[in-house]
């Protein structure tokens, strides 16, 4: 037995041991929790090194729970938790695959749209090192860098491998549940007033606790209760049921079971009540655009029994729909005249105005609040109010219109590589459609159709959302890429999955 100890027995191994433990004893008590902090990521790093896609399912799980972006440990123990778990988990998932790409000599799967995707974010970096706020908006130009990066990742780790099927399909499912999750949540918040958050100084640090906003504005009745689940704001759940619902009729699909059917319908339906509770015109627009997509695309039969049941639906629906809802996002004088349509233009004129002051390099990522909030308008003294007042970060400060958002803090330039970004992958999954259309696969066509619907629907989203650093529409575009490189050798994996 002993001897057997002494040939099992490493005494270098054993010293390195004991260093690193004397190293993390040290560690603990002069960083104190962020040496857990590194613990957890070093163990995150080993375990992804070997399991990489788990990374990415795991990754993707923590993004789409944690809410909004900000440092580690912020907020209240249910916004910190989570956000610190996100980041470390996100970069011990990119760091594995970084090693994993350089010391396995792994074939690296990417098109042209990663490569635009990657030249967006470098040019962008152009402006933040040359705006006059560059040590704030550097941090935020990270934070972009990070979404891109996960983006690039997931694109190579669907397409990649004899299992890319396989993968491509779990993670769908994985961002479909995480939306539920989130939907669920979010209805759970109507119901308990204990989460409703009142009065500009609650508005203003909602983030950090999350919760349903009470909102009276331009409203002669009842206040809208505008909910935002684990998003954290009613426009960012919005945006994110708005892309995911599409997706759920290819969830549907791949549901053998009549009770994971039965389930993946409540879910959808329960995304469709913490749509509504958004209270967003956003949602009631590009919501009955993405319906007429499915029709067009054939994702929704049609049949003379689903329009019974489809107008039985509506007369009840309007029975139980709050009058805060009708009065908010079904009257036409709302769309025009409502107080906050009418500083969401005094944003965008200002966006528009930077856009031409600065066509080339733009005024860098985050660079419009530091400018907004000195204008001399209504939406100016607002800004300007929230910041000084109530430690409102100025990075925040949005367009509410994509295509503004990046014009007017990447220049003319960014906004053109991005818009061909977009529209380079807009093109490959529609070819992809066609090419799975013709090898008679029926659930891949399913879900390149859906994709395409759900990039629409971020387009659409993007005339009244800045969405550039929203986390759903780069794990759906990474989806995206991942469907077009396995459209693109099908003989390699026409069996597999």
């Amino acid at each position: 037995m002993n001897a057997a100890l002494r040939d099992r027995w490493n005494p270098v191994g054993a010293l390195v041991i004991l260093v690193l433990a004397a190293v993390l004893g040290v560690a603990i008590v002069a960083f104190d929790k962020l040496a857990v902090a590194g613990l957890l990521g070093l163990i995150g790093f080993c375990f992804f090194l070997r399991f990489p896609v788990l990374g990415l399912y795991a990754t993707v799980i923590l993004l789409l729970l944690s809410g909004t972006g900000g440092v580690i440990g912020a907020g209240g123990i249910h916004v910190a938790i989570p956000l610190t778990l996100a980041k470390l988990c996100g970069a011990a998932a990119l760091a594995a695959w970084v090693v994993n790409l350089l010391t396995r000599h792994q074939r690296w799967n990417f098109g042209w749209e990663v490569v635009l995707a990657i030249v967006f974010l470098l040019w962008s970096l152009v402006g933040a090192v040359f705006s006059d706020n560059r040590s704030e908006q550097l941090p935020e130009w990270l934070r972009l860098g990070t979404v891109v990066g996960f983006f690039v990742m997931g694109a190579d780790l669907l397409a990649g491998g004899e299992t890319a099927k396989k993968r491509l399909r779990y993670y769908i499912i994985v961002i479909c549940f995480c939306a539920f999750l989130s939907a669920a949540s979010a209805v759970a918040q109507y119901f308990m007033p204990s989460t409703y958050i009142e009065g500009v100084e609650g508005r203003a640090t909602f983030q950090e606790t999350g919760g349903a906003i009470v909102d009276p504005e331009s409203l002669v009745g009842e206040a809208a209760i505008r909910v935002s689940g684990r998003a954290q704001h009613s426009n960012w759940l919005a945006f994110m049921l708005l892309l995911v619902l599409p997706l759920n009729v290819y969830w549907l699909s791949v549901s053998e079971r009549w009770l994971m059917k039965t389930f993946v319908i409540g879910a959808t339906l329960i995304e469709l009540a913490a749509l509504i509770l958004t209270f967003t015109r956003t949602g009631f627009v590009v919501g009955f655009a993405v319906i007429v997509l499915l029709a067009i695309k054939r994702q929704v039969k049609a049949s003379p029994y689903r329009f019974v049941g489809l107008a039985l639906a509506a007369v009840l629906g309007w029975m139980v729909l709050p009058s805060a809802y009708k009065e908010r996002v079904l009257t036409f004088h709302q769309y025009t005249g409502s107080k906050s349509v009418q500083t969401r233009a005094e944003l965008q004129g200002a966006a528009w105005k930077y856009m031409m002051e600065h066509p080339i390099k733009g005024v860098g990522v985050g660079g419009f609040g530091f400018r907004m909030k000195d204008e001399p308008n209504e939406a100016g003294r607002i800004m300007k109010l929230v910041v000084d007042f109530y430690d409102w970060n100025p990075l925040f400060i949005g367009v509410h219109n994509l295509y503004l958002q990046v014009g007017c803090e990447t220049g003319l330039v960014g906004l053109g590589v991005f818009l061909a970004f977009v529209v380079v992958l807009m093109r490959r999954i529609h070819l992809a459609e066609l090419r799975f259309k013709t090898d008679g696969e029926e659930e891949w066509r399913t879900l390149a159709a859906t994709l395409q619907v759900s990039m629409v629907s971020f387009l659409l989203c993007g005339v009244f959302l800045h969405a550039l650093q929203q986390k759903i529409w780069w794990l759906i575009a990474a989806g995206a890429v991942g469907a077009c490189m396995i459209a693109s050798k099908p003989e390699r994996m026409k069996d597999e999955g």
